[in-house]
């Protein structure tokens, strides 16, 4: 590392302490209750290579500048996806406006693309990450529950006696079949054995298990985010036990958990759509088709072709994606696309809540959006 001059690189091991600090202070953490390293040790601890995983810019020696970019893999039903989640993206206070937030995101954007990404991942402002091709995607069915709605709705009814206990020890017995109930999700993100608590754990939120007597009945975290069932037939009792609990809940479901969706549709006090994150997607292709394949999986698809060429940062592709018999398949074109789209439109038109491109074609308006997804615990 050059001490004298400019550094615009990787960071290396013995940053570790210094890149705390500054992100601390460029997020406004006291470093005690609000701390990184408390609220996020998958990405921060020592063994996870917080320096390795992001870019950086120091000038005499001080870091000014840092985004991180932290690949991660993700399970669409027998899919694998690669998306890189980009956070902790800063510049220290008195060294703005001088384009390091550009330079370093525009040189990780480009290396998650040589280095294989299928797609990336991130949280912020919608137009200041438009610059470097990301786009909102995804959507969530938002629910709340009250005593009210729930006594309306049953009255004096009974319900199953479930109760919600803390995994707060990171050597739980709980903690293996909670895994292997995650990995049984339609849409998950890669989580080993070793990791799993630590991820569980993100942003403060605290894990639970739903247990019925003895019986393990599910887990989620934090406020009934992840929820994930061994039976779907105990969403209901699970939602009034919570609300009985907690006297009011709100809850997002994705997109593709139809069976819990029409459910909480029915008891809810009220309800809205809302955006996910914002994506950018590097393989069009692979991405549509194992989100195509998911929410097959789960919601009748339409018969019918379409050609679509996209003009993405990562190069352009040419592809049609067919359902025949409500099976979708994306392949390979060499034929006229019927619809050319740009990279942010073409991710607004298969992944946005809102396209205006999409409502100019019936079969694309039938089809998408397509389910995409990040589970705020496996967010960075």
């Amino acid at each position: 590392m050059n001490q004298t001059g400019i550094y615009i690189g990787r960071g290396t091991p013995e940053m570790r302490g210094e890149l705390l600090d500054f992100l601390n202070l460029a997020f406004g953490m006291n470093g005690h209750d609000r701390d990184l390293l408390k609220w996020l040790p998958k990405l921060y601890n020592e063994e996870n290579d917080p320096c390795g995983h992001n870019y950086v810019i120091t000038e005499n020696g001080r870091i000014r500048a840092a985004v991180g970019v932290y690949p991660r893999t993700l399970h669409v039903l027998d899919e694998t996806v690669m998306t890189y989640g980009v956070g902790n993206v800063a510049v220290h206070p008195y060294h703005r406006s001088k384009g390091y937030m550009k330079l370093l995101m525009n040189r990780a954007v480009q290396d998650m693309i040589e280095d294989g990404a299928d797609m990336s991942d991130l949280g912020g402002r919608r137009q200041r990450y438009q610059y470097f091709s990301y786009e909102s995607g995804g959507s969530n069915a938002s629910f709340h529950f009250d005593t009210y709605s729930m006594r309306h709705c049953f009255g004096d009814a009974p319900m199953k006696e479930f109760r919600f206990e803390p995994v707060t020890d990171p050597e739980s017995p709980w903690l293996e079949p909670i895994r292997r109930l995650h990995d049984k999700r339609p849409l998950h993100m890669e989580r080993t054995a070793d990791r799993f608590f630590g991820i569980a754990s993100s942003w403060g939120e605290q894990l639970y298990v739903i247990l019925e007597g003895e019986r393990f009945a599910g887990y989620f975290i934090g406020p009934l985010r992840e929820l994930t069932l061994t039976d779907e037939a105990d969403f209901t009792d699970v939602l009034r036990a919570y609300t009985a609990e907690h006297g009011s809940l709100d809850l997002a479901l994705p997109q593709y958990e139809t069976g819990m969706i029409e459910t909480a549709h029915k008891l809810c006090f009220s309800y809205s759509m809302c955006t996910d994150k914002y994506f950018s997607l590097f393989r069009f292709r692979k991405v549509v088709s194992a989100f195509m394949k998911l929410k097959a999986s789960r919601i009748p698809l339409m018969d019918g072709s379409l050609t679509v060429q996209t003009e993405g940062r990562a190069g352009r592709e040419v592809f049609r994606i067919t359902v025949q018999n409500g099976i979708p398949s994306v392949t390979d074109a060499e034929e006229e696309p019927e619809i050319v789209l740009e990279h942010k439109e073409a991710e607004l038109f298969f992944f946005g809540l809102l396209s205006p491109a999409r409502t100019k074609h019936p079969l694309a308006a039938a089809w998408f959006p397509l389910p995409i997804r990040i589970e705020y615990a496996d967010q960075v």
